[in-house]
This record gives structure tokens, sequence and C-alpha cells, in this order.
């Protein structure tokens, strides 16, 4: 793979993590993807890098609707259609799989359409309420009464992840719709410890933004991933992506003069301090697969919150600090160290022993 091409797709990647992870955007980038005649999926034209599908992820369902969906769009080009993956559990084993027992706490509207080439999608994540009120209008009632026509959440979340919609709009009708509440909150998010509210008309403005290519980053990824593929070959070193990635937080922190991230995904939901190192240790071509209909997004788009531990009794509320925590006993239970919840683990990164409640 040219060197350039390494380079472009580092660059989406921090683009991405820097859009949507960090600074939690609405609507993410357009990802596009390309079916190939014996219908496997892949993220580049020359047809290298396949879509990676988790078999544990929701027990594989994935497997069969994305497939599905994006043939659908390949027949009926420029017509939209759309996928939904709801709110809910993240694996239907039980005990739960270990890489999925945290539920998704975000449901995720992905629109998709061929523009004649390849297959573009763009994903809107979607709260509580637009889930049960946006979708409406989005999917229509026929579709959400055989969604909820019986069965438990498995079967309803089954239903809408093997189920694409094929619509009559095109990208242009869905951006000048006449909602019913344009004004109606759909998404939240919290950026900089900052709580922020998406309408449906602030997820129209991005939606154009990013089909335009106006949903910019604010750092130079481009240099940076310049940097981390200076060495060329096909394989980047860990080091290099770690360094990457760890410079775009870094000038992030900088820039809006704060000293630690709370990053809407990445891990599993996380907070990320100036003082810490954030490790990357993937190929470029492992980069590739991290597209916006791979497991692995759907992974790194969910945040953690309070909510995730409310029925935990080591869960504190000292004050010191001021943010729910957990406290390390350490040896002799001396230690105390304070890990705040939405770190990503309730491990002690000073004595590596479980925190618990002092």
């Amino acid at each position: 793979m040219p060197q350039s091409e390494r380079e472009a797709y580092l660059k989406q990647e921090l683009a991405t993590h820097e859009l949507h992870v960090i600074r939690n955007h609405a609507v993410s980038l357009p990802y596009n993807y390309w079916l190939s005649d014996e219908g496997k999926i892949f993220t580049n034209k020359e047809h290298t890098v396949e879509l990676e599908l988790a078999e544990e992820e929701r027990g594989g369902y994935y497997r069969i609707g994305i497939p599905k969906t994006l043939r659908l769009a390949k027949e009926n080009p420029q017509q939209l259609v759309f996928f939904y993956s709801p709110i809910g559990p993240a694996s239907f084993d039980d005990p739960p799989h270990p890489d999925y027992q945290k539920p998704y706490a975000d449901g995720q509207l992905n629109v998709i359409y061929s523009d004649g080439d390849s297959i573009k999608n763009i994903n809107i994540p979607l709260s509580q309420q637009g889930e049960q009120l946006w979708l409406k209008e989005v999917f229509g009632e026929e579709y959400l009464s055989y969604i909820n026509k019986g069965g438990n959440e498995r079967e309803k979340i089954i239903r809408f992840i093997t189920t694409p919609k094929l619509s009559a709009l095109t990208i242009d009708d869905f951006l000048n719709k006449n909602w019913h509440d344009p004004e109606m909150v759909v998404f939240h998010s919290n950026i900089f410890d900052k709580e922020k509210f998406f309408s449906i008309n602030d997820i129209m403005g991005e939606l154009r933004n990013s089909l335009l290519g106006k949903l910019k980053t604010k750092i130079n990824v481009e240099l940076i991933a310049q940097q981390a593929i200076k060495n060329g070959g096909s394989y980047v070193r860990p080091e290099d992506i770690t360094e990457a990635y760890f410079t775009l937080m870094g000038s992030v922190m900088h820039q809006e003069g704060v000293d630690r991230l709370i990053l809407h995904g990445g891990c599993g939901g996380s907070v990320v301090k100036s003082s810490d190192l954030f490790n990357y240790s993937n190929s470029v071509e492992k980069l590739m697969e991290v597209p916006n209909f791979s497991t692995t997004y759907r992974r790194q788009i969910q945040g953690s919150s309070v909510e995730d531990y409310k029925n935990d009794p080591n869960l504190c509320h000292c004050g010191q600090p001021h943010e729910p925590h957990f406290h390390c006993p350490g040896k002799n239970r001396t230690c105390h160290y304070p890990i705040i919840v939405g770190e990503g683990t309730k491990k002690c990164p000073a004595c590596g022993l479980e925190a618990v409640c002092r």
C-alpha cells in the first residue's frame, strides 16, 4: 500500500477520534464501503481490507443485517437505506461475553446510500428520546410495528439489526425534510465536562457539514499522521501509533486549557489525563478495520457514566475528588488512590489492586 494511502487512512482515524471520541460530534464522517461479487464487504476500493463484524457482538446478527443493508443500497443507487443499532445489551450470552459486558447506552442510526461507485454510510448516535420518538418519523409506523410486534428485548434488537429499511428519499430529501418537531433533542453528550444537547436541526446541520467536508478537526491531524508514517513500510511501529494518538489528545488538552479528557468511547469510555500514556498499538491496516459499520466502532463510541455503577456498593461520594469514584485499599488499606468513574477500570494505577470504597 502506498505511503500516501496509509497516511490518508491514519489521518481519517485521527480525525474521527478527535471529532467523535474527544469532541463528541453527533454525526460521523462519511465512510465508504465496497461489496465484492461474493458478498464480502471491504473498506477500500482495492478489496484488501474486509469489514470486521464480531460473532460475539449480539449473537453475530450484524453479520446478517449489515451485508443485507449494503446490498440493498447497491441495488438502489441514490435511495437512502436506514439501519438502526438500538440501545441495549451488546452480548446475548449468559453470562455476557467478557468483551461485551457493557450495554450500548446510545443507539446508532446509519444513513446509507450508493453513489454508483462506493456505498456511503454516516452514523448518527441517538439517546433514549431520539430512539423512542424520532425513529417513528425516520422509519415509519409500519416498520416499527413490525419491530415491536412482540417478544423480549433481545428479539426486538435482532429484528432491528437484521431488517434495514429502504426509503424513497434521497440524501437531499432527508436533509430538507420537514420534521414534526425539528427542535426535539435526540442526542446529548458530555464534552469537556459540559453537557451538550443536539436537536434534529443540529443533526441535519452536522450531516450537511459532514457530507460537504466541512466537519473539520481543530488539530492538524494530517501532520500527525505524516509523522507517524514517516518510516514507510506496510507496518507502522506501535510506538508511532501511540505517539500519534497521544500527540492528538495532548494538543486538544492544550488548546482547550484542560488537563484531562472525557472520551465518549475509546476503550469503552474513559478519562485520559495529561500525565497518562494512551496506548494504541495497531498497524494502519488494523486501524482501517474501524470504519463506522464495524464492531469496534460501535464499542468505541459508547461512553460510561455513573449509571453504569449506580448499584455498586463501593461507589464513593466523599467529595475528594468531587466526581463519583472508588478508593483503592492498597496494602493494609493505606493507598486510598481515587479512581474516577469513567476511567474504564476499577484497578488502581498506583498499586494494581481492585478499587473499593474506604
